[in-house]
């Protein structure tokens, strides 16, 4: 006969068993875990004692300085870690994209200032006569009406053509390097002509040499020629003096004259204070 105690004891072990055979099996399915310990490390010591043995033919045991292990951890806690040593970073040295470039300057000499126009090579002239004059035709063909050409032909066979011979006064030997022309004048301007050839004047009175006008002043001209076309040779030319109206082409006033001409080309010379000296 059960008694009274008997049974409370059974209905409390009838509770407790299917509570502890639950955490039985939670026991066996869950995996077994360990709390961490933490080690202090002691603030008197400078470096933890190594705990493995050293090589053989090693009598000594490289420490770390306690300031360089990381978050003050003991590195013996975890037999599997390895302490890092991180180097300090050094910048790379930069490229630079701008060279530094040494400019030497040479020792120059000082030049003497020259004016421009004695840099400039200078014509010289000799003028000479150099033969008898030659008449010129009044009237130049160039110049004629065609009812004048019709009249100069009919006459040609009966009577000379008119023709120029006055001579005008030269003088080259009063100035240097000049010819002095001077002589008579009706019109209100005279003209100063120099030719290559002798017919030029009548049949390409475009291809003078020299071409000058001025005004015929109290009835007489006088000019000098001293400057001449740059690019002119030395050569015999013909000379030739023509009077010019308001209007209408000029004419000659003097036979034509044969002048030598020389030409010299004179070049500015060197400064002794140019020379270079070694």
């Amino acid at each position: 006969m059960i008694t009274q105690m008997s049974k409370r004891k059974l209905i409390l072990a009838l509770t407790i068993l299917p509570v502890f055979a639950l955490a039985q099996t939670e026991a066996t399915d869950a995996p077994a875990t360990s709390t961490p310990i933490e080690i202090p490390v002691s603030e008197s010591s400078s470096a933890p004692a190594s705990t493995s043995s050293p090589q053989e033919g090693d009598t000594s045991q490289e420490t770390l300085p306690s300031d360089m292990l990381e978050n003050g951890a003991n590195p013996q806690s975890d037999t599997s870690a390895t302490t890092t040593v991180s180097a300090p970073e050094v910048a790379a040295p930069t490229a630079t994209t701008t060279d530094i470039i040494n400019v030497i300057e040479p020792d120059l000499e000082e030049v003497a200032e020259v004016p421009v126009e004695d840099l400039i090579p200078r014509k010289e002239y000799t003028f000479e006569l150099t033969g008898e004059s030659i008449a010129a035709k009044e009237t130049p063909e160039w110049s004629q009406t065609p009812e004048e050409k019709a009249v100069e032909r009919a006459e040609a066979s009966t009577s000379p053509s008119s023709s120029v011979t006055a001579i005008p006064s030269i003088d080259s030997e009063s100035a240097p390097n000049t010819l002095n022309v001077s002589g008579a004048c009706d019109d209100p301007y005279f003209v100063v002509l120099l030719y290559k050839n002798e017919a030029d004047y009548d049949q390409s009175p475009s291809s003078y040499i020299f071409n000058r006008a001025y005004p015929c002043l109290q009835g007489q001209y006088s000019y000098s020629i001293s400057e001449l076309p740059f690019n002119m040779q030395s050569g015999t030319f013909y000379l030739l003096i023509a009077g010019q109206g308001f209007k209408g082409p000029w004419k000659p006033i003097s036979a034509l004259i044969p002048v030598g001409i020389t030409v010299t080309t004179i070049f500015p010379e060197a400064s002794t204070s140019n020379e270079s000296t070694p």
